[in-house]
């Protein structure tokens, strides 16, 4: 966490609150110039022996703070919270349910839930169960042809397998710039190596709470949010990231193969429809000629 004092308060009030009480609660902080954090967590734990909270003595930075509570984790099961991000009441029961069930799976997730800065729900995520596929071909397949605008980098927040979501981070992101990958996404990426590990179970019942401040009022994203991708920039190094964490040969032929196929529909069509979507919602062109040509394709 980062100064966000308030927003912890929820964040720490949601993870008090599960159902599920055989919980090791860690907060990690990259100091601020203010004590807020410290005066929120003490606030919040009260006497609760099941919290413990660090000050780093320097801002380490998120990724190595997201590093260093894995590498304490001692626990079975362990999954991250930001501290603007809340859980509802049972997720972590019905994501230990779901792991105890089915002990192939190496990690549990279930819906998203979308909300501005005021609290307004402003979009729901609720089904990533495309991405439970036992086969592992499909499975991956899957998960990079889905739009990251639909919330994917968010399995992140899963209830994973302590030993197995150490292993692949220790392997791939623990240093990750001496092992060539990029800044761009390490989440995602990060989500990709560990789907091509281990299958992952899912339900709908759960959800991780997010507060997107800057929430795009857009409305063509969500009409086609298979046009945005990652950055023009940032594309090749991403697909190289996702080759690196691939465990053989054949995932990178697949990773490339699906990259491929979404750098043609960008080519083809995200990179005139996007323009033309601002347009109309500006009123400059009316919405059923843009509807009649995406018909007629």
């Amino acid at each position: 966490c980062y100064r966000r004092a308030g927003q912890l308060r929820l964040a720490l009030a949601s993870v008090l609150g599960q159902t599920y009480r055989k919980l090791r609660i860690l907060v990690h902080e990259n100091p601020s110039d203010t004590c807020e954090v410290a005066e929120a967590v003490a606030e919040m734990a009260g006497d609760d022996p099941r919290v413990s909270y660090l000050r780093h003595e320097t801002n380490i930075g998120a990724h190595a703070n997201f590093g260093g509570l894995l590498q304490v984790a001692e626990s079975p099961y362990f999954m991250w919270l930001a501290d603007d991000d809340r859980l509802s009441e049972t997720f972590v029961e019905d994501m230990v349910r779901l792991l105890e069930a089915d002990p192939e799976a190496g990690s549990a997730f279930g819906g998203v839930v979308l909300e501005d800065a005021s609290g307004r729900i402003v979009a729901e995520l609720a089904d990533f169960s495309t991405f439970a596929e036992r086969d592992r071909r499909e499975r991956l397949l899957r998960y990079l042809g889905e739009p990251e605008l639909l919330g994917k980098a968010s399995l992140i927040y899963g209830l994973h397998r302590t030993d197995y979501c150490r292993e692949a981070w220790n392997r791939h992101l623990q240093d990750y710039e001496a092992n060539g990958l990029s800044a761009w996404g390490l989440d995602l990426v990060f989500v990709f190596a560990l789907l091509a590990s281990r299958p992952w179970a899912f339900t709908s019942a759960s959800h991780l709470i997010k507060t997107m401040p800057k929430i795009s009022k857009r409305g063509y994203w969500h009409a086609f949010p298979q046009d945005f991708g990652p950055p023009a920039i940032s594309f090749e190094p991403f697909v190289s990231d996702l080759c690196a964490v691939s465990p053989d040969d054949e995932v990178r032929s697949l990773v490339k193969e699906a990259m491929q196929t979404r750098q043609r529909h960008e080519a083809l069509v995200g990179r005139w429809r996007r323009p033309l979507m601002r347009i109309v919602e500006r009123g400059i062109l009316p919405a059923s000629f843009m509807r009649s040509r995406i018909l007629r394709r």
